[in-house]
């Protein structure tokens, strides 16, 4: 699985180069996938993310973090700036202490399985962001902790890196439904050994696994496969 996802990964990664213009590096170090398998899933996982400020006793809403976030983008429409940095200019950054600036107007993509309608996705949001609001009123009344200002909060440079890196608390897969995530894991078991028979082989120049020249995602490179030797 290491190997195939070194591969996958990698023309991913030269898909968004070369046919989209992007530089530098894709996916990020720590980057791992895990796998939502029903709606109620998918609705954690975005709780999970908009909560990140308020769950750390950092801020009282989630709109209220004064980085980056797309929490009112997602809620109410708002305009979502941001910018793409190469290694090189994070870099700089890091070494100079400065902030990296915002210069880009951002599209968000709406998440599979969400109404298609954009005032339905909105409402959506806002339901998973008044009950984080609500949960953390709870929580600071419960335990009397005081929460830093916004000033305090910007004082601190934006490309600060953490001392240490934790383990993400992410299951490798997330599903709110034990027989969705039981037929997953089956599936993902099949594939596995499906992959392992055809990487064999492959080495044996049994049967053509891959096309010619290197696989390319999203159908923008279609490549015949090579002839190659069977028994």
């Amino acid at each position: 699985m290491a190997r195939w996802s070194s591969w996958v990964f990698a023309a991913i990664a030269r898909a968004a180069q070369y046919h989209h213009g992007f530089t530098g590096q894709v996916w990020a170090r720590r980057y791992r996938p895990i796998a939502i398998v029903d709606d109620a899933a998918i609705a954690e996982r975005v709780k999970y993310l908009m909560a990140q400020g308020c769950a750390a006793n950092l801020v009282a809403t989630p709109r209220d973090w004064p980085g980056v976030n797309c929490v009112d983008a997602l809620c109410r429409g708002a305009e979502l700036k941001g910018t793409y940095v190469t290694a090189r200019q994070r870099r700089a950054a890091l070494r100079d202490g400065g902030r990296l600036p915002l210069n880009r107007t951002l599209e968000l993509a709406p998440l599979p399985g969400l109404p298609d309608k954009l005032e339905a996705r909105q409402t959506w949001f806002r339901k998973i962001e008044q009950a984080i609001i609500a949960e953390t009123r709870a929580r600071l009344a419960e335990t009397g902790a005081r929460l830093p200002t916004i000033a305090a909060l910007q004082a601190v440079p934006s490309t600060t890196a953490p001392e240490r890196f934790e383990a993400s608390p992410a299951p490798a897969c997330h599903s709110t439904c034990k027989k969705a995530r039981t037929a997953f894991l089956a599936a993902k078991a099949a594939f596995t050994a499906a992959w392992r028979e055809a990487l064999e082989d492959m080495k044996r120049c049994v049967r053509v696994c891959f096309p010619a020249g290197g696989w390319w995602p999203f159908g923008c490179h279609e490549v015949a496969p090579a002839a190659v030797p069977r028994e």
